[in-house]
């Protein structure tokens, strides 16, 4: 009877569990229903949200990624939205990719893609061209951006506030040059290395004499021995010297580049020309990740209790879909930070590569998930937040 009571209860908290969270989804899905029965021109493409999707601390991708099928697809599916996934594996991956993609706006913009010849297109940019060439445009509406947990949060918004105050272009890190000037001042002139690669050039190809030790015959067909030589049998063709294997190609990096500006050169730097009046609505949706045996507990009630979490991300997925939208406030900062306290420990064990340079560098690297959101009251100012209104 003891075995049948927990396994029954248990049982049926899961189905409760399960069929309110389906009737939230549902409830949520008529919402934004009405606006998959509009019917759009053949040249017109639906409207298109950005989903930044970050392997969660001390995991893969993949819990991300069935968060997203689980609770965000739904409702954008039943409002016939497309999207665009943005994905990072690693610290910092977001923040480049948000930052890249003002960046790319601000080219086009500001026609600055033409004097970089060196950057080239990417297959979005491919797109879009051919689409503007045959007369297809993008549906009027309010497009935004939906980013899936605290650690993604903190990175969307460093990465908004790189892309719009920073530089286009990366900026020359300063120990590079200062290595390489190095370097050429003590090396030897080109000169001098062009002289010694002509005389042992002209010493190679000089003819062996009796003064330089070696022996020689006039027969032409016989071969040219090098006296000198400790072993004769060396020169036979199973123990010659093989021939120089190619080098393999340099791996790329798996990290991203560091970013174009720090977080204190806000202040002095100015906004471009090119920057609207507003920015493309924004949200956090929450992401409650919880790693470690002793946390078990905790885990299964949260297993037996996501109704709650689902409902409060379904009311922000159908927000940004219906484009309801809100100004920008302080306290959007801090959205989600009781998840920090959640993470796995060794998201706050200090970088290996930090470890291996920290006697060199007096510079502290910045640690974007550790570090707290600094933002500058220009770019705040013109972003809001999706949310439906109470």
């Amino acid at each position: 009877m003891i075995f049948l009571s927990i396994t029954s209860s248990f049982a049926a908290a899961v189905y409760y569990d399960k069929r309110e969270t389906a009737r939230l989804q549902k409830q949520y899905c008529d919402l934004v229903a009405p606006l998959s029965e509009k019917i759009l021109p053949t040249t017109t493409m639906p409207r298109k949200m950005t989903i930044y999707l970050q392997a969660p601390p001390a995991d893969g991708l993949r819990s991300a990624r069935e968060h997203f099928y689980e609770y965000v697809k739904p409702v954008l599916v039943a409002g016939a939205m497309d999207w665009d996934v943005v994905e990072g594996r690693r610290e910092g991956d977001l923040r480049f990719g948000a930052a890249e993609k003002i960046r790319r706006y601000r080219r086009k913009a500001e026609g600055a893609a033409a004097q970089q010849e060196d950057i080239e297109p990417t297959k979005e940019e491919i797109v879009a061209e051919q689409r503007e060439r045959v007369g297809c445009v993008d549906e009027a509406g309010v497009k935004g951006d939906l980013i899936i947990g605290r650690h993604a949060w903190k990175e969307y918004l460093r990465g908004v506030h790189e892309g719009w105050l920073g530089p286009l272009k990366e900026p020359v890190q300063v120990e590079e040059v200062t290595e390489v000037n190095q370097h050429i001042d003590g090396a030897p002139s080109l000169g001098d290395a062009a002289v010694k690669a002509a005389a042992d050039l002209s010493i190679k190809d000089t003819p062996p004499t009796a003064s330089t030790g070696s022996s020689s015959t006039t027969d032409s067909s016989s071969i040219v021995f090098d006296s000198n030589a400790a072993d004769t049998s060396n020169t036979s063709p199973e123990t010659l010297p093989e021939p120089p294997k190619e080098e393999e190609p340099a791996k790329p990096k798996l990290t991203k580049p560091d970013p174009y500006i720090s977080t204190s050169a806000y202040a002095s730097s100015t906004l471009p020309s090119s920057t609207p009046s507003q920015l493309g609505p924004a949200i956090a949706i929450p992401f409650p990740h919880l790693l470690g045996f002793w946390n078990f507990p905790i885990r299964i009630h949260r297993f037996l209790t996501r109704r709650y979490v689902a409902e409060e991300i379904f009311s922000r997925t159908a927000a940004a879909v219906l484009s309801s939208h809100r100004a920008y406030q302080t306290t959007d900062t801090q959205y989600l930070q009781h998840e920090e306290k959640e993470w796995h420990k060794s998201v706050r064990k200090p970088k290996v590569e930090e470890a291996e340079e920290g006697a060199l560098s007096t510079e502290k690297q910045e640690r974007l998930w550790l570090d707290d959101v600094v933002v500058d009251d220009r770019i705040t100012s013109k972003l809001r937040i999706f949310e439906l209104p109470g």
